[in-house]
């Protein structure tokens, strides 16, 4: 779990002043974070980023969709960067914009 709490740390520090994050909480004994299913996550990106979003404060179902999306853009932008946030239709499995039906 070492690299993935690691990405997880960078995608926190990188976003943690953007408008786009709710105060992060403070975990503890008493109140732990959401355990994550991590069973149907395919790669360390997809949990790192779900884990990152879980920890500034998104639903559950919210930060596994947010985790799909680090994926995808990590697999379409040519690598992890912690300061993208997924931002493009591609990077949740929808139409580029532009395209017509």
């Amino acid at each position: 779990m070492g690299l993935i709490r690691d990405l997880a740390n960078q995608i926190i520090e990188a976003h943690r002043n953007d408008e786009l994050c709710i105060p992060i909480p403070a975990f503890s004994l008493n109140t732990p974070p959401p355990l994550i299913n991590n069973e149907a996550a395919v790669d360390h990106y997809e949990l790192a980023g779900a884990l990152a979003s879980i920890e500034m404060g998104f639903i559950e179902t919210d930060a596994r969709i947010l985790g799909k999306a680090s994926l995808r853009m990590t697999l379409q932008d040519g690598g992890f960067n912690p300061f993208q946030w997924p931002s493009r239709p591609e990077h949740f499995d929808l139409l580029p914009f532009g395209h017509a039906i």
